[in-house]
């Protein structure tokens, strides 16, 4: 092992002179070498050379569950055994974890290796030394207390959040350590190592994982609400798994009047659940499971994206759609190129039509959630422009339909005073 410098030591010195692994060791037999059975699950020695004096022997002396840990056996100057566990990369984002139980009378030493390269750097060092725990970076010491779990089982975790730069060290559930790394913010593997004669220590129930940082990009989702005739609504809105299901926090807006909402936000991850609603949850989609856009997770059925860090600007969907809206059978509507706007929307006094082709001798009526006309038709329109007063209207949800030969529109529309 190559030549480190305990901090605390040198203190006293001067001043008195998600990858994710779990193992508990009893799937292995008492003697079996980590190095050998472990191989494929990280276990090594520092010089690589397994199953010899460098590497560690599972024992049933002790264990914190089951029958079975590992015990590392020291030996006056240091050594012989330089056991190492490999996370399997370099990681200088994401978040990591590690816990594990150790039993120890006098001493132990583990320490955090920064580079896949053994010896390169040492992040992080925990020992017990002159009955006092100790942590450092390898820079500086942020941690020394009285030892209290003489011959007891105890667990030490470790969290560290490499995109904050923030490292947090507990010992039975109570943080001893929280410091930002001045050494190397990078993570790749630990290495367990007896100090001196004195370090004879068991390790049991060594858990670790590692959650990569997550993509940010920015999507733009959208839902053709044209043919939608459930129920009236106000304010469509989009809801997943990265925002929490919310509600209302991510609102859709029909600048255009088009009948098409849509709303650009931030998503974090590579994939996501999702779903149209309206109105803080007052409706929702109702999606078939086993839709080719669809993900079910238990009871609920979703829509499903996945992402790349790439931002995206979803193709329009039909509610409760994979597709388009597809045009009712023998009815044009008049979309697209030949589409129908109405705005303003929310409106107060006057509604203004736009048509993207000329409408022929069109009735135009404007009617509540139930169907019902609640203002004057207009007959025989034609033209590509025109605006309705709507200020003697209540406060509320309506709709405005338009019909020709071989036309139809409907489009919702929101009044307010």
């Amino acid at each position: 092992m190559k030549k480190f410098t305990l901090l605390a030591a040198s203190l006293c010195a001067a001043l008195v002179s998600f990858g994710q692994w779990s193992e508990n060791f009893d799937s292995y037999n008492v003697g079996d070498y980590m190095g050998v059975v472990g191989a494929g699950s990280g276990w090594t020695t520092w010089s690589g050379t397994t199953g010899g004096a460098e590497d560690v022997q599972v024992s049933d002396g002790q264990a914190q569950s089951g029958n079975n840990s590992i015990f590392i056996d020291g030996a006056p100057g240091g050594g012989p055994q330089d056991v190492v566990l490999d996370f399997g990369g370099e990681y200088a984002d994401g978040t990591f974890h590690l816990d594990m139980a150790i039993y120890a009378d006098s001493g132990f030493y583990f320490n955090f290796q920064g580079n896949t390269a053994i010896g390169t750097s040492f992040p992080l060092q925990v020992y017990l030394l002159d009955d006092s725990i100790n942590v450092d970076d390898g820079t500086a010491l942020y941690a020394r207390l009285a030892y209290p779990s003489v011959n007891q089982w105890a667990t030490i975790s470790i969290d560290v959040d490499l995109d904050s730069n923030v490292w947090s060290v507990s010992w039975d559930g109570t943080e001893i350590a929280n410091f930002a790394n001045a050494n190397i913010n990078q993570i790749a593997s630990m290495d367990i190592y007896p100090l001196d004669g004195n370090h004879d220590f068991y390790i049991d129930d060594v858990n670790w994982d590692y959650t990569p940082a997550q993509t940010s990009q920015m999507v733009t989702f959208k839902v053709d609400m044209n043919y939608y005739t459930a129920a009236a609504f106000t304010t469509p809105e989009v809801n997943g798994t990265f925002n929490g299901w919310c509600g209302s926090c991510n609102v859709l807006a029909d600048g255009d009047g088009d009948g098409i909402w849509e709303g650009t936000y931030e998503v974090l991850g590579d994939s996501i659940e999702y779903k149209f609603s309206y109105d803080n949850w007052t409706g929702q989609e109702e999606l078939t499971v086993g839709s080719s856009c669809t993900k079910t997770t238990g009871e609920f059925t979703n829509r499903f994206l996945m992402l790349d860090g790439t931002d995206l600007e979803l193709d329009v969907v039909c509610w409760e759609q994979c597709i388009e809206c597809a045009e009712p059978a023998g009815v044009n509507s008049l979309k697209g190129a030949a589409g129908v706007s109405v705005y303003p929307n929310p409106a107060t006094d006057l509604l203004t039509i736009e048509f993207g082709e000329e409408a022929s001798e069109m009735t135009i009526a404007i009617v509540d959630v139930m169907g019902r006309t609640v203002m004057p038709t207009m007959n025989q329109f034609s033209g590509n422009r025109t605006e309705i007063s709507v200020n003697e209207l209540p406060q509320g949800a309506y709709f405005i339909t338009g019909t020709s030969e071989g036309y139809s529109f409907k489009k919702s529309i929101m009044i307010t005073k």
